[in-house]
């Protein structure tokens, strides 16, 4: 059996929204730092750098938001593996006997982790090297799923990776 989600495409959308206005915000911190200076130990070189790093930032999430709204099922879960698709970063098919735990963390997420090394094994491009280290700090042995941008809430999820993790072997 394979349970296919499908990711938000509103909520994708609206992702696209807040990073173009959030890069539109950092320029301005670049271009006029002067008029957001605000006590004495602030510095225009203050300013001008807190807008390239968060310039840099949501141009790097603005991306990885263009790459998922191309995508039409975020994760894909049957008996033998699971696909995540559900952000740029993702590593793709993980099949069942490379998982060791499945655990639930926060409101909107699920921790998978790994037997041994898979993020090694798989082929990341920088890019999706410094994303998977940005949202995950341990994550040569773990990949985190969200249900943010899925068509399902996390305690759906979580039942079909745990319906579908009990049948291995």
């Amino acid at each position: 059996m394979e349970t296919l989600i499908k990711i938000n495409k509103l909520k994708v959308l609206y992702g696209i929204f807040f990073c173009i206005i959030m890069c539109s915000i950092s320029s301005w911190f670049i271009v006029e730092p002067k008029i957001f200076i605000r006590n004495v130990f602030m510095r225009e070189w203050h300013i001008v750098l807190i807008g390239v790093i968060s310039f840099l930032y949501f141009a790097i999430l603005l991306y990885s938001f263009i790459k998922i709204i191309s995508k039409t099922y975020g994760v894909v879960v049957s008996d033998e593996f699971f696909i995540d698709n559900s952000k740029y970063e993702s590593i793709g098919k993980v099949r069942w006997i490379e998982v060791s735990k499945i655990q639930r963390i926060k409101k909107t997420s699920l921790k998978i982790y790994f037997n041994k090394n898979k993020i090694n094994r798989s082929n990341n491009n920088l890019l999706k090297k410094i994303l998977q280290k940005m949202h995950n700090w341990e994550y040569k042995e773990s990949i985190i799923i969200s249900s943010a941008l899925l068509n399902c809430d996390i305690s759906y999820l979580q039942e079909m990776f745990e319906k579908a993790y009990k049948k291995t072997p």
